[in-house]
């Protein structure tokens, strides 16, 4: 492993995330509907995730434990966590969605621990502590309506979906998967199964109904979560899970300075003082 390409890989995975949540609050803005707009999302990431593995010049591993890794995590990750992602984007903003999740760490860790056989040291547990009083921080001063309360639990979901996503691909990865191959089927398997339960459920998805403008964001959000998906994969393969989402979890930061400035989300005290406790937990933790 190398510990310090897993840190780059990371705040690169970081910035793609941040990215990625803008574009989807921007579509919609411009009229973009949260099940339709998946779908595009979906495509996006599909297509240049296979760009990807082709440029690679990869052959897929068909070992059962790696396809049900990879397909688990698609689960998680993929269905699970993007849809309340987008949920929590479309009820309390791109930023305040970002901030709960930044929790994902220490879930995969006590996770992780366990079943990797990593360390956690006492600045992991400091920065724990702090991070999980600036969520409360953020929470406690911006769900003061029931709208807002029910985003904030979107959101809590979707940190559930994300954090088993990558301690699934560690198990695929450590099974003789790869990066290129677990970036690709985890899209693939994901918008297949999000089609066959919306079509189960009878409300499949119009595409054609995403206005264009909208649907342009939407791609753009699939790029940027496509790259953030490799970069993540690729960041596991060189660090561990406690040092690899710590780190990408600086995204959160990144989001809501650009939510700010680009898409003139109010900052609030309490939103403040929830970026400073988590900034310094992510510090500790990255030590």
């Amino acid at each position: 492993m190398n510990t310090t390409i897993g840190v780059i890989l990371a705040l690169t995975c970081s910035l793609a995330w941040a990215l990625g949540a803008l574009s989807m609050a921007k579509a919609r803005v411009h009229g973009g509907k949260t099940l339709s707009g998946y779908v595009v999302d979906r495509f996006s990431s599909i297509f240049f995730t296979v760009l990807y593995f082709l440029a690679t010049q990869q052959v897929l591993t068909l070992k059962p434990i790696v396809l049900l890794s990879f397909f688990a995590a698609s689960i998680f990750g993929g269905v699970v966590g993007y849809l309340s992602y987008y949920a929590a984007i479309n009820t309390i903003g791109a930023g305040r969605t970002t901030m709960v999740n930044v929790l994902r760490p220490f879930l995969a860790a006590a996770i992780s621990v366990p079943l990797f056989q990593e360390e956690i040291s006492l600045g992991i547990l400091s920065g724990m502590v702090l991070v999980t009083l600036g969520i409360l921080t953020v929470i406690k001063g911006e769900a003061t309506t029931s709208s807002s309360s029910r985003g904030f639990l979107y959101a809590l979901l979707a940190m559930f979906g994300f954090t088993l996503f990558p301690v699934l691909m560690r198990v695929g990865l450590d099974a003789g998967g790869h990066a290129a191959e677990g970036a690709m089927l985890s899209f693939i398997f994901s918008l297949a199964l999000y089609l066959l339960l919306m079509t189960a459920f009878k409300k499949p998805p119009d595409v054609r109904s995403v206005p264009k403008r909208a649907a342009f964001f939407y791609a753009l959000s699939g790029f940027f979560n496509a790259v953030g998906s490799i970069a993540l994969i690729h960041a596991l393969e060189n660090a561990p899970i406690v040092i690899v989402l710590p780190v990408s979890n600086s995204y959160p930061f990144m989001t809501v300075f650009l939510a700010t400035l680009l898409l003139k989300e109010r900052l609030t005290p309490a939103l403040i003082l929830g970026c400073m406790a988590i900034a310094l937990g992510i510090a500790l933790v990255s030590i």
